[in-house]
């Protein structure tokens, strides 16, 4: 046999095997985007057991709410249902704390993030709502001087917001904590 006679043989289990790889990298890559979203335990399923609605809950400890936080950060979380009207998040950041808000679908897909740096004159004052309740929220605004609040659209209806703060040395922990409880979530 020669090397001619075998290279047709040799060129189907080439594509073959290309194909085998194709298949199966397409697989794992849909699996693990899927994975997520078909999960019955999420992180909204674990908070909704810990938490009510529009209510914002302080996690006692690091791994309380979810899982692999970090000792040094403080984390507190406001769980919604914007179909009984927006929610309203605000208080006062504080200037050596810095300070993470994360806005997530009940799937948990992270819709928007900011930091503390978004605050206007020290304070946090935003509404979260439907598409139609903030078109609501701007026909009801007064005069040509622009809302001095946040507006923010959700792509969900539930879902919920983590607040989380970081404490830089264990002297601090309690202060950062007060920081973080300072904050209002409601209707």
């Amino acid at each position: 046999m020669s090397i001619k006679s075998l290279m047709p043989a040799l060129m189907r289990l080439s594509v073959f095997g290309l194909a085998v790889l194709v298949i199966a990298g397409n697989v794992h890559l849909f699996s693990i985007l899927l994975i997520p979203r078909l999960a019955q335990d999420n992180a909204y399923a674990r908070i909704a057991t810990k938490t009510t609605e529009k209510k914002l809950v302080m996690a006692t400890a690091p791994d309380d709410l979810l899982p692999f936080e970090d000792p040094a950060t403080i984390l507190a979380v406001c769980r919604y249902d914007l179909s009984a009207g927006p929610l309203r998040l605000r208080g006062q950041v504080g200037a050596d704390f810095l300070m993470l808000f994360s806005f997530h679908t009940n799937s948990g897909e992270v819709f928007y993030a900011m930091s503390d740096r978004s605050a206007l004159r020290g304070r946090i004052d935003l509404w979260l709502a439907t598409r139609a309740q903030i078109e609501d929220m701007e026909s009801n605004d007064i005069g040509e001087e622009p809302p001095q609040d946040m507006r923010l659209t959700s792509p969900a209806p539930q879902g919920f917001v983590l607040i989380r703060t970081l404490a830089e040395r264990a002297n601090l922990m309690e202060q950062a904590r007060r920081n973080l409880a300072a904050f209002t979530c409601e209707h």
